[in-house]
Formats: C-alpha cells, structure tokens, sequence
C-alpha cells in the first residue's frame, strides 16, 4: 500500500511528521506492505496538480496498480474538493484501489457510500468558507499596507514591521541596487518608446543578472511595466485563479509602499504598451490555418517555433520564440517562411511517409514487438489459469466441510466469508485474463489487417489536401508527434496512423532537407540568404508538390 501525507502550511496542527508516525503505527502488520510514502507539502487540499498527488493518482489508475490500497489520516488529506475527491473514489475502485481512512470509518455498501458523499460534501464547503476567510484575512493586510505576495517585485525587499492597523505584517521597503537597475535600464527606456524587448536585449547585453539567474526575457519585462506595485499602491485580486472564491473587484490601496514610477509615469508606460497591441494580434491571426500548429520546435534550444510577423515577402514566417523573448542573437536558428514550410513537409508526408512501401516497413516493426507481447502475456495467463484451478479445488473442499457441519446441526459462518474472499479472488483473475485475451485477440487482428492499416493512412492521408485545416490539424495530431527544425533540416518524429492498434505504439523518425524548399527570411535580425533564391525554391517546391497533385 501507499501512505499518502499532505498539509496546507507549515502552521497547520498536523504536522507531517505526526501525520506520517500515526499511520505506520496504524499499518504496523503483516497484513499490509508498505510500497512508498508520498507526501505534498504546503500544499491546498483544493488543488488538483500536487505533485504527489498526481502521482498517486497514475499508479493507481494505471493498468497494473503496484498497490492496492491507499492510506490517509483522514480523506481530506487526499482532497478538499468534492468533485475530485468522488472522482479518484470511483476511479481507484474500479482499479480495485482501496482508500483507507485511519480516523473514519466507512461501513461497505449504499450506507458506507452515503457516509462517504456526506464527508466529502463538508469538507468541500470548509474549503470554500477557508477560501472565504483568507481573502478577508488578505484584505485587512493590504488595506493596512501590508503586501500579501510571495516574493517582493525586482527592486524592493519584503520586511515586517507594525502598519496602520497597528499590527506586524509583511511590506516593502526599496532595495538600492535593484531599484536602480529598474529605473535605468527598464523604465526610464519604457518612457523613451523603447520595446520590452529591446529592454530585454540591452539588459542581457550589459550582462545584468536577473532574479532567478537566468537571461532576462520579454515577458518578465512586460508585467514589470505594467505592475501596479511600483507606484507605491497596494493591491489584491487582479489576476484571480481559486474557483472556491466569488469573483470580486481588485483592491487598490495608494501610499502603501516607496514608489519607483510615478502614476502619471505608469499611465504613460501602459499607453506605450497598449498601442503596440496590434502587432501580437496580426500574428495571431495568421495562425488558425498553420496545419503543424503546436508542433514545430527549434532544433537548437528546443523552445517552440511560432508565427510571427510577415516577412520581406509579405507572408508570415516561424521563428524560434527564444528570439521573441530574449532578441534575435538568443539563438542561432533561422526564420523559415511558413508556407513553403508547411507544403514542402506534406509534400513528405504524402510521397514518403504515408506510401506503401514505408508504411510496410514500420508495420513489419511493430509486428516484431507485437510478438514478443504475445509471448510475454501467455506466460502472464498461465499462473492466471493454475490459481483458478486452485481456486475450484479449495471451494470445493470448504463446501464439503460446510455440508457436513450442517449435518451436525452446525455452522461455522466464517467458512462463509472464505467462500465470498474465493469469488471475488476470482473474480478479479477473470478481469486480468479477459483484458489480455481482449488485447491479445485486437494484436491479432491488427497483425492481420495489414492491407486495411495501409489503405485506412492512404485515405485518411486525403485530409491533408483539405481546404479546411482544422481537418487536416486533425489527422496531423493523430500521428505527428512534433517536428524539430535545425539548419535547413527538418526532423519529423511520427507513429503509423491506424484503425486499430492493438494499444502497439511505436515513434519514427524521418529527416526532411528543406533547404531548397524552405529559405530564411532576408531580414537584419535573421541573418536570412538573399531574397534571389526564391525562384530556386519555387522550382523545387513544385517537384515536391507533385506527389500530392492536389495540395
């Protein structure tokens, strides 16, 4: 089993360690086997995405759970939330995942279930009251003048000290250097026009370390300028995230903290910021009808290849996003127009990748592995067939003992409940069995339907001739895993498109020269060939094309 241990803060009651010494001295026995103890530190009870969590959650809803009970101090532990909390109950049992509670006990049946529901009801609505009561808490610091987030913004340190409501809280008070750096190099540039990324570029370049370390990007520039904490103004609820909290109106409390920016400088920063907006929406726009949408990375820093504003030729192209964040001297890449793009690789797609021939080739790779499966789960259903042998002889013998009790004028009920345990034990074989013959009989079919697999890609390969890309995004999802672009090499990483699997999965690579169909964008920032190579490119363009007559 697994001991799962979890508390919201380091002020709860509950300690882990209290937590984790109960439930050993409570599973203390043979009868149950430790298999790991996962804990969630200084995490919410109403939050999905604990790592623990999460991972707990995997194993026991997984095929072969390496556990078959979870233990808690209490079912709170495992979730606040009422709709979570009844969703992994159901899931885990259907795995046969039992969750053992230590301080509640719920009897088996309709009335345990309702006991259940009723517990998990009232602690969904403690959560929601403790949301309530925290943002109230949250209020009285920031009107006090106290700061509620977790880090101080770049140019201020937290302190604690007595504010107006005569109480100690956390606030801000200037850090010299930082605050510093922060008027110089980012906003007295932000008042001249200057861009978040050029600020971004210069502060890289003068070799100023960020917070965390790391180069400083476009983003963190962004919400610096239009963070309202550097006019010295509190403020509480602008980016609201907890669903178990109504929805209410930000609070702004002026005065509260030193100020570094003016408002009136700060209304000037966000008009700056503003009016620049058009140009994020322009490449949106472009991006609906990209059929590799999501699935274009950089070869060389492995960030994602985006469309961005239109090239020399007026058409949009991918750039490496690094370069959108950092500047164009971040990363090496080159921009790629993204049409040539997107024809040259379905170009590919069609002549090689879903043809016959190549479609043979990989199937007949698979079919390997498939094999070795086979082998595999037929040694997995032989001990399966000997215990239910085994199962037979015992239920035999205890209804024999019970029959001959009963003509003694004797029960023992106890043989009963061995009678129920032999069942359910096989009950659960019968489960295991059905699933490997079930997928044992589909490897089968799949092994034997190799001309309907090839016929089922040539068909569905029709899609990405559409003239509707969300259709063609479709089939791209169903078998493009991702494409990595680097140096005129396109790496495409793919599995077969099939009507049946039989749950078989395996990942190809194939490598796409685009360099005569794809060329870098002239421009400055990407250091791009000469523009004259277009009808260079055009021609091989039109060679590809001709595999997929219709594109």
């Amino acid at each position: 089993m697994v001991l799962y241990i979890r508390r919201s803060t380091d002020r709860q009651e509950l300690s882990m360690g209290s937590q984790r010494s109960r439930l050993l001295e409570w599973f203390n026995s043979d009868e149950w086997e430790i298999y790991e103890i996962i804990e969630d530190d200084a995490m919410s009870g109403g939050l999905d995405d604990r790592p623990g969590f999460q991972r707990i959650n995997a194993m026991a809803t997984s095929k072969n759970p390496p556990f078959d009970a979870v233990g808690v101090y209490d079912m709170s532990r495992l979730s606040r939330d009422l709709e979570t909390r009844v969703r992994t109950q159901r899931q885990f049992a259907m795995n046969g995942v039992q969750i053992i509670s230590i301080t509640q006990t719920f009897e088996e049946g309709p009335s345990g279930d309702l006991h259940r529901n009723v517990v998990a009801v009232f602690d969904d609505h403690q959560l929601k009251q403790l949301s309530s009561l925290s943002r109230r808490g949250l209020e009285d610091v920031v009107k006090a003048g106290g700061y509620t987030g977790a880090k101080a913004p770049f140019g201020y340190r937290k302190i604690r000290e007595v504010l107006r409501d005569g109480k100690e809280h956390p606030t801000l008070e200037i850090n010299p250097e930082e605050a510093e750096i922060f008027i110089k190099y980012i906003k007295e540039p932000a008042l001249l026009g200057k861009t978040p990324l050029s600020i971004t570029i210069a502060l890289n370049e003068a070799g100023i370390p960020s917070p965390t370390g790391r180069p400083w990007g476009k983003t963190v520039i962004t919400r610096m300028l239009r963070n309202i904490v550097y006019t010295g103004t509190g403020m509480l609820g602008e980016r609201q995230r907890s669903r178990y909290r109504p929805k209410t109106d930000p609070i702004y409390v002026p005065g509260s903290y030193p100020a570094l920016t003016e408002m009136e400088e700060y209304r000037t920063i966000q008009e700056l910021l503003n009016s620049r907006r058009w140009t994020k929406k322009a490449a949106r726009s472009v991006a609906s009808d990209f059929v590799f949408s999501g699935k274009v990375r950089c070869g060389y820093c492995n960030r994602a290849m985006k469309i961005n504003s239109k090239g020399k030729r007026g058409r949009p192209k991918l750039r490496c996003s690094k370069k959108d964040d950092q500047g164009a001297k971040s990363c090496p890449s080159t921009d790629v127009d993204r049409e040539d793009f997107q024809n040259a690789v379905m170009a590919r797609l069609c002549a090689h990748t879903l043809s016959g021939d190549n479609l043979r080739e990989r199937l007949g790779e698979i079919a390997d592995g498939v094999s070795v499966y086979v082998e595999d789960a037929k040694l997995k259903l032989k001990p399966i067939r000997e215990r239910k042998s085994e199962i037979k002889k015992e239920r035999d013998n205890i209804r024999r003992q019970m029959n001959e009790e009963a003509e003694q004028g004797r029960t023992v009920p106890r043989m009963g409940v061995w009678l129920n345990e032999l069942d359910e034990e096989e009950a659960r074989l019968d489960q295991t069995a059905r699933g490997i013959d079930d997928r044992m009989e589909g490897l089968d079919r799949f092994l034997k339907d190799e001309r309907r697999i090839i016929d089922s890609a040539k068909e569905r390969a029709t899609y990405l001739q559409s003239k509707d890309p969300d259709i063609a995004k479709r089939f791209v999802e169903s078998f493009i895993k991702e494409i990595a672009v680097k140096d005129q090499v396109a790496t495409i990483y793919y599995t077969i498109p099939m009507p049946l699997s039989g749950g078989v999965e395996k990942t190809y690579v194939e490598e796409l020269n685009v360099a005569d169909a794809v060329w870098p964008i002239d421009t400055p920032s990407s250091g791009g060939v000469p523009f004259t190579t277009a009808k260079v490119a055009s021609e091989s363009l039109t060679s590809l094309r001709s595999a997929c007559p219709t594109m």
